[in-house]
């Protein structure tokens, strides 16, 4: 960085933008912030929705063992599935945001009941 002096005056203009954007930098990492995965956080629900799921989605799909997972010990983990979809094998969904394309956490569980796969997905309302 340059900084201009001129007649005994500093010029503060590349200090201004510095701090422009290590603001703008840390307003955005804070807004983007995870948690860490907790079962009680995870089931609780206010008002409707569920508000620590989006922010803990990231450490459950990456700390836990979720593929192979009997369904007992995945509800025991995430609480009784939002929904149950058994018309093509069985699906579980956990909501994760809502609006007009909620988010939803599927598992795909396989004939023994374990988790075979599990993905994200935005099903409009």
């Amino acid at each position: 960085m340059r900084v201009i002096i001129s007649a005994g005056k500093i010029d503060l203009k590349p200090f201004r933008i510095l701090v422009f954007l290590l603001t703008g930098l840390v307003l955005i990492c804070s807004c983007q912030s995870n948690q860490r995965f907790e079962t009680g956080k995870w089931s609780k629900q206010e008002n409707g929705s569920f508000p620590h799921r989006e922010k803990m989605l990231e450490d459950l799909t990456t700390s836990q063992n979720l593929k192979g997972l009997p369904y007992t010990d995945l509800k025991n983990l995430l609480g009784v599935p939002d929904r149950i979809d058994t018309t093509a094998g069985t699906r579980l969904y956990y909501n994760i945001t809502d609006g007009d394309k909620p988010e939803r956490l599927m598992f795909s569980l396989d004939d023994s009941l374990r988790v075979q796969s599990f993905a994200t997905t935005h099903d409009p309302r």
